[in-house]
């Protein structure tokens, strides 16, 4: 082999077809890195002419950086993710696909990817159940600092993600931590609403309802939850149950701006 090439030895397609990956040097052990590993890496654009960059990867190029798998800092974070999900430690190998950024433009991303080393993390089914509330904090932090940047999908994950680890404390972890049962229900509805949030910018209504519908059986008075579905329920024309949520709403806070003016929108329709 010459001086400064590399030989293709494996190409390998994603079952989700989301992703194909060529093999350049195989890494060594059996183990690849899961979610919430810390995983050292060089990314490498593969063309000098690439629209690819750091800001696109989330990462700095050419040079040893972090990754934490499911951090989701860019638009390309869920297949670098998946991608070094199939990695062995020291494989080195290239991907090329189209990435959906949260501009909704298509960007061509071609890379080298090289996984110097990772560490995992304990594994969901065997962390306490302080643990898996702490990921979920962590998860909806995340989300809601790339909800602000205006990745709404990439924001969704994170949250339904949060959700997951929550939905994992069962009821035998809570009676074991009665501590963990009044954050677990504020986390839980949290996540409902912030993930109806990101729902209701696609105008995606009904699912709108739905995550709200859950919120508010956690916390009935949440004037949030109320103010959101009603949003949806305005979307989707049923302005009666917009109007219900509205004065239940103002019922609790009087004085809510927001709310004042949606039911008058709603009381025009109504007219």
């Amino acid at each position: 082999m010459a001086k400064g090439k590399e030989t293709l030895l494996l190409s390998w397609q994603a079952p989700d077809k989301s992703f194909a990956k060529c093999i350049l040097h195989h890494g060594i052990g059996h183990e690849t890195p899961t979610e919430g590993a810390t995983c050292t890496v060089e990314l490498t654009p593969l063309r000098p002419d690439s629209p690819v960059d750091g800001a696109v990867i989330g990462y700095p190029l050419n040079e040893d950086v972090t990754i934490v798998l499911g951090d989701r800092k860019s638009c390309a974070s869920e297949i670098l993710d998946k991608c070094l999900a199939t990695m062995k430690q020291g494989e080195i190998c290239t991907i090329e696909t189209s990435v959906q950024c949260c501009c909704e433009t298509a960007i061509e991303l071609g890379v080298k990817i090289q996984l110097k080393t990772f560490a995992k993390t304990p594994d969901v089914f065997i962390m306490t159940p302080a643990e898996k509330l702490q990921r979920a904090m962590d998860y909806k932090e995340k989300g809601k600092e790339i909800f602000q940047k205006g990745r709404i999908q990439c924001a969704f994950r994170l949250f339904a993600k949060a959700l997951k680890y929550l939905i994992m404390i069962t009821g035998k972890d809570v009676e074991l931590s009665n501590e963990l049962l009044a954050p677990r229900q504020q986390l839980k509805t949290l996540c409902y609403l912030n993930m109806a949030a990101c729902q209701l910018k696609r105008k995606h209504y009904q699912y709108v309802v739905e995550n709200c519908s859950k919120a508010l059986s956690l916390d009935g008075k949440n004037v949030k939850g109320m103010y959101r579905r009603a949003q949806a329920y305005t979307g989707l024309q049923e302005y009666e149950n917009a109007k219900e949520d509205l004065e239940l709403a103002l019922n609790i806070e009087p004085t809510n701006k927001a709310v004042k003016e949606l039911k008058q929108k709603v009381h025009m329709h109504l007219l």
